[in-house]
Parts: structure tokens; sequence; C-alpha cells
């Protein structure tokens, strides 16, 4: 990530109609995207190690000038973590996760918002939502909640990051490898 170039994303995107969706129904903790602070058990912040312990040895990883990126891969879906070190500081030994990025359509926020996603539906939930193209890829992000959706040719959500809330530079960062 820090030195290497992004591969495009070869994941497969599970397509899922608005009427199957059941918002009603709450979403597990250890599926839950919350805006601006995680996914899952994997907050925004937290220690990169952390992750590491939880998850295990990553199937990717790289390092450089104070930035790491780790994925990990399970058929076609991966979560990817961006840490970065706040040199200078207290805990400048500590890699802090800025972004957490998922391509499985089991991740969900509480409205149900997850991989496989159709944009107009999208928009509905996410609003403030502002389009940009990183790499040829359109993203929607939310800023202010800390939400950011790519989009494929088909006009449908093929990954979920979030980063801090307000964060801009966290917002546009590419971690696809």
């Amino acid at each position: 990530m820090a030195c290497g170039q992004p591969q495009q994303s070869n994941t497969t995107v599970q397509e899922t109609r608005p009427s199957e969706i059941k918002a009603d129904e709450p979403v597990k903790p250890e599926m839950l995207i919350v805006p601006g602070s995680g996914i899952g058990y994997i907050k925004i912040n937290e220690a990169a190690d952390s992750v590491i312990k939880a998850l295990g040895k990553p199937t990717k990883q790289d390092a450089a000038m104070g930035a790491q990126s780790l994925t990990w891969l399970n058929d076609n879906d991966t979560i990817t973590v961006y840490a970065h070190r706040n040199f200078g500081g207290k805990d400048e030994n500590v890699s802090h996760i800025k972004l957490i990025r998922v391509t499985s359509p089991k991740y969900k926020t509480s409205k149900w918002v997850h991989v496989g996603f159709p944009l107009d539906s999208l928009m509905k939930e996410y609003p403030g939502a502002v389009k940009e193209i990183a790499q040829g890829i359109a993203m929607y992000s939310d800023v202010k909640k800390g939400i950011t959706f790519e989009m494929n040719a088909e006009q449908r959500c093929s990954a979920i990051i979030v980063h801090a809330a307000g964060d801009t530079s966290a917002a546009y960062l590419d971690i696809r490898h």
C-alpha cells in the first residue's frame, strides 16, 4: 500500500434488492458497520496489533514510513486495515487504525446497508455522501459520518470503508491492493 500500486478488486458483489432487506432485525455486533467508529470488533484508532491478535496473521501486508496496510482474504471477501504511527507522539510506537475496508456483504450498517446495495437506496440512507473518482473507482463519501462506499459499474456498492468522522484525509485514501 505505502510503496506498492493498488490492484483492481476481483470481488464478486452479491446483489440484494431493497425488498429483501430485513432492516427491522438487528445486525450482530461482529458484523455491524458503525460509521466513524468501526466494523465489527475492529475500531478506528485502536492499535493495529490488536487486530492481528484477533484475526491472525494477515494474508497480505505492506509497511513503510510509519504506514501499515494489512489485508485478510477469505474466498472473495477481504478485510483491509490501514494504520499509521503518530511520530513524535507519546505513543509513536503504536500503529493506530485509520481506515477499515470490507468487501463482504455479511457486514452491514444498522440500516442494513452493505456490499451489493444499490446506489439509489444508499443515497437515501446517506444523502450527504459526495461522489469522487479515485483510481477510476466511483466513491461516495459521507465525511461527516465517517463512511465511504465504492461503487461498481452496475451502480452497486462493492466495498465499504469506515474512517474517523470528519477526517477528509482518510475519506479518499486508496487502500485497495
